[in-house]
């Protein structure tokens, strides 16, 4: 049975079901196309789901994230890396005005002698490469040392790199507490020092991936792996950015060239997308790279999770806190810890995971202090093996199902579930299983938490 019809018999089992050939148009409803659904809804397995885009709201408060830059040299003081205080500065004005479209700004002070500079002697973390490096473990807890000194700030590692000439290369990742750069003037692309590497690594360690899934040579390798989905080249599993088939040739340097042709088809570039590999002065975040960055940028240094979104929200209620209480018909339902080693940022780094098997129910409580009417947001997570599932409020529907499928894992957005009376005590949400991704081996769900809003 294909993926699209065991969705659809899943949700006959759960909503009225209409005779083959009158697919509903309601949200959540079922559908042979997307014409067939309300707008802002998609037909994807036979279901219409929610397909609004995340739009970045416009009175978002601003993120400040103190940096704090470490100059290292070797054990004896020689190889130090070629960096500057007033280097730095120039590479956090670039960063500034690409994460501005997230209403989050670096603080950095440009003086060695500052609160924001510090020069350390070792040979351990002057040489680090990557994770391929022999000592990798050795330099991760070196350098995750340095930054727990200052768990308020990001902490940035300037390294010389292991020959006599220094590197250009940078990383980062969310299972360690920094980002390693190069010199300033060590890093170049398409023929000009690389004002982006800065911006680009600090998105990796505030919980993005790149755009493509790998690089290619050339592109014949890249015709050879296309066989018409472009879902292929899908590095981030981001829906608002397109898949990124990267060739290194020519095109990675051709404001341009927007489109790649593959076997006769068009397809768009993230040519200004900071994560991907291309040059181009106008690098920028897509609206769900922007929230993702912006739950990273609080969570890695500790402040208020409710500054994420505009109004005066509640504490946020954690998933994982649910599990106890919390029924299935069927499928297991666990608090998952160390979601660092996946590619985000979560909440208390745990979430609430529910193994969902079509037409199966999760039940979760959500506790309220005061009745009242209360706009809920919900954290879910995306990924390869998460479902289709519609959501309901003290039985009250949401609206249209909600597809979680992605290519990898990672935390969606805020969603608005609407507003709702909810009385004090223990309300309930429903969560049913109702579709499954185009390769999920089952509907699965994650909690990361719940935001609450008290309205009139």
């Amino acid at each position: 049975m294909s993926a699209s019809l065991r969705s659809l018999v899943a949700l006959c089992l759960l909503v009225s079901c209409g005779e083959p050939g009158e697919p509903s148009a309601e949200p959540g409803g079922l559908c042979a196309d997307d014409d067939e659904c309300a707008d802002g809804s998609a037909c994807v397995s036979s279901i219409c789901v929610d397909a609004r885009p995340v739009q970045v709201p416009d009175d978002l408060p601003w993120i400040t994230l103190p940096l704090h830059a470490v100059r290292v040299s070797d054990d004896d003081g020689m190889w130090q890396c070629p960096i500057s205080p007033d280097e730095v500065a120039r590479w956090v004005d670039e960063a500034n005005r690409i994460y501005e479209v997230a209403r989050i700004r670096f603080d950095f002070t440009a003086d060695a002698d500052g609160p924001d500079w510090t020069d350390v002697r070792s040979t351990l973390l002057n040489r680090m490469v990557g994770n391929a490096d022999l000592a990798w473990l050795e330099e991760i807890a070196a350098g995750d040392a340095i930054a727990r000194e200052r768990p308020d700030k990001v902490t940035v590692i300037f390294r010389h790199g292991p020959g006599s000439l220094p590197t250009g290369g940078g990383f980062s990742w969310t299972d360690y507490w920094f980002a390693a750069l190069p010199g300033f003037e060590a890093t170049w692309l398409c023929g000009h020092q690389n004002i982006l590497l800065f911006a680009h690594e600090l998105g990796h360690y505030l919980g993005l991936a790149h755009t493509h899934a790998r690089e290619y040579a050339d592109l014949a390798a890249a015709e050879a792996d296309y066989a018409g989905d472009p879902t292929i080249f899908d590095g981030d599993g981001i829906r608002d950015t397109p898949p990124d088939p990267f060739v290194r040739d020519l095109t990675q340097c051709d404001p341009a060239a927007i489109h790649r042709r593959l076997a006769g088809d068009e397809l768009p570039l993230p040519r200004d997308d900071v994560m991907a590999y291309y040059d181009s002065p106008a690098m920028t975040l897509s609206p769900t790279q922007a929230m993702r960055v912006r739950q990273g940028a609080l969570v890695r240094t500790g402040q208020d999770l409710r500054l994420l979104l505009p109004g005066e929200l509640l504490p946020p209620i954690e998933g994982e806190v649910l599990v106890e209480a919390a029924r299935a018909h069927f499928g297991a339902v666990e608090a998952q810890t160390d979601m660092r080693r996946e590619l985000g940022n979560w909440s208390g780094d745990a979430q609430l995971f529910w193994r969902g098997v079509l037409a199966a129910r999760l039940t979760l409580t959500l506790p309220v202090a005061e009745a009242g009417r209360y706009r809920v947001f919900a954290t879910l997570t995306v990924g390869p093996t998460h479902g289709i599932h519609r959501l309901a409020i003290n039985d009250e529907s949401i609206g249209g199902a909600i597809d979680l499928y992605a290519s990898r894992v990672g935390h969606d957005p805020p969603r608005d579930l609407g507003v709702h009376a909810l009385h004090a005590g223990d309300n309930h949400i429903t969560v049913d299983a109702v579709g499954l991704g185009p390769r999920a081996p089952f509907a699965g769900f994650g909690l990361d938490y719940l935001l609450l809003e008290r309205v009139p």
